[in-house]
């Protein structure tokens, strides 16, 4: 693995750590801030093996899905998209909640996002 990908899918993996903290300690929403951007970083390393630099959070979510689909498995592709959502839900939404069950099975969901990437990467 490159360097900048390796880089990458450490600070994947530092994100990832931070979510399962947060939500042991009950704070489910920042949790699911810390799961996106877990798998966003995985996606960025994904991408920029393909020489693939898209310049917002929209686009990484195109691009992944049109670079990865058939090696990640659309599940993966539209947890990516999913988790973008709950992120942003959970960061400016006022009424957003989201339980101790929800946010571990996002969890598992990124440490398999996480897997795959790494897999593909290697």
């Amino acid at each position: 693995m490159k360097p900048e990908h390796e880089e990458l899918m450490q600070r994947a993996e530092n994100r990832l750590s931070a979510a399962r903290l947060l939500a042991d300690n009950g704070n489910n929403l920042d949790a699911a801030n810390r799961v996106y951007y877990a798998v966003f970083h995985a996606a960025k390393a994904l991408l920029h093996k393909k020489d693939s630099n898209p310049k917002t959070h929209e686009g990484t979510a195109s691009e992944l899905g049109k670079l990865y689909r058939d090696e990640l498995g659309k599940d993966m592709t539209r947890f990516f998209s999913q988790a973008q959502s709950k992120r942003e839900a959970a960061d400016y939404g006022e009424t957003t909640k989201i339980s101790g069950e929800e946010i571990r099975k996002d969890i598992n969901q990124a440490e398999n996002f996480i897997a795959k990437a790494r897999k593909v990467l290697s």
